[in-house]
């Protein structure tokens, strides 16, 4: 049985550079051998060990680090390091070959801040590249893909008539050294929940990206509040603030330090739909990483009391922390009712889950008949889809 560190301690905030940092100096000194081990253990299962041996390494915190853990931080350093640059040199090759065909990608999500909002790259490990192109781009990059020697997946259940209707993606895969997961989007605030209950004002987003350069290649990144949105809905919504929730989180809190409007952050997440789950994923940073600059947009989007309650009844800090995965249980449809802000939505976002439109049912599953359709509502019940 795996250890737990002792629940008064607050390691995840210590991840946030600090301009004084001697509260995490008095934590650092109270920590038992034991407490060093469980620490570093909780730090790679939520995939932030490359952060905090980077973290831990700095000067001012460096002198509490006993020199056995020193050790162990250099050797995680070293292959968070590697595989860092893999990564930046995939994502180059990518670029690279994208750009040769007139193609410049929307970068976003672990390959974005991992290169713009990290400390360094291999602070920040990916499990794909996500990259955000026009539909009459899609044949192009596609080419480009596969010049590069990747082939097109898609999983039975997601095949792409339907992802290009639902803002989802292709998955292009290669098993070859150096090459993974690229994910081509057909847009960045993708499915059923935000097609049924939210009012994103998709074009808006895409008029609003900027021109950036990224390891030498000319590309575009969301403008800095709609990808602090799409940052907090990915994390609260599609992911249900499990798997690499911890991690998904940090993403938040750096860029919450960066230059923002919270003002027009708090319009469009209210005009959105996007109100207590932009709010939540806000209030667990806020408790989580202690990241005063969270405060402000906290303020404009306050999440009442009952509300709160409601939501974090299913998911909490302590949860998170502990790694808890509610993605996989049958009370993930409770939890995602609980996030929509306008009532008329609950229903639509229902109906469209439990007796979805024909078309989306026999692009889904290849049939639309009665069976289907119940087996479809019955694995929606039990959190299976």
């Amino acid at each position: 049985m795996q250890r737990s560190l002792n629940p008064g301690l607050t390691w995840p905030a210590w991840l946030v550079p600090q301009e004084d940092d001697r509260h995490v100096v008095a934590s650092l000194e109270s920590l038992t051998p034991e407490d060093w081990s469980a620490l570093l253990a909780a730090a790679t299962r939520h995939n932030l060990v490359g952060m905090l041996a980077w973290r831990l390494k700095q000067p001012s915190l460096i002198g509490c680090v006993p020199e056995r853990v020193q050790a162990q931080l250099s050797q995680i350093q070293r292959t968070a390091a590697v595989r860092g640059l893999v990564h930046q040199a995939e994502l180059h090759r990518v670029l690279r070959a994208l750009g040769a065909v007139g193609v410049q990608p929307v970068v976003y999500k672990g390959a974005l801040v991992a290169h713009t909002l990290y400390p360094e790259p291999g602070c920040r490990p990916m499990g794909d590249i996500d990259l955000w192109i026009a539909d009459d781009e899609v044949p192009r990059a596609w080419q480009a893909m596969e010049g590069l020697g990747y082939q097109q997946r898609s999983k039975s259940r997601r095949p792409l008539a339907l992802q290009r209707e639902r803002d989802g993606e292709i998955q292009f895969y290669s098993d070859a050294p150096g090459h993974g997961l690229i994910e081509l989007h057909w847009g960045v605030f993708a499915g059923e929940w935000l097609r049924w209950a939210s009012s994103v004002d998709r074009a808006g987003v895409r008029e609003r990206i900027e021109p950036i350069d990224l390891l030498g290649h000319p590309v575009y990144r969301l403008a800095h509040e709609d990808a602090l949105i799409q940052l907090a809905v990915h994390a609260a919504i599609n992911h249900q603030l499990s798997g690499n929730a911890l991690r998904s989180l940090l993403d938040v809190a750096l860029l919450a330090q960066q230059r923002l409007d919270w003002a027009t952050v708090a319009q469009r997440v209210q005009a959105w739909g996007l109100a207590t789950a932009v709010s939540l994923v806000f209030a667990l940073v806020a408790e989580i990483y202690r990241v005063p600059a969270i405060l402000s947009g906290l303020a404009l989007l306050p999440l009442p009391v009952h509300r709160y309650k409601l939501v974090t009844h299913f998911i909490d800090a302590q949860r998170i922390i502990e790694g808890y995965d509610l993605s996989a249980s049958p009370r993930r449809l409770l939890y995602q009712l609980t996030l929509i802000d306008r009532p008329g939505d609950t229903f639509r976002l229902l109906h469209g889950a439990l007796w979805p439109e024909v078309s989306w049912i026999h692009r889904r599953y290849g049939s639309s008949d009665l069976r289907t359709r119940l087996q479809h509502t019955l694995g929606v019940l039990q959190g299976k889809v």
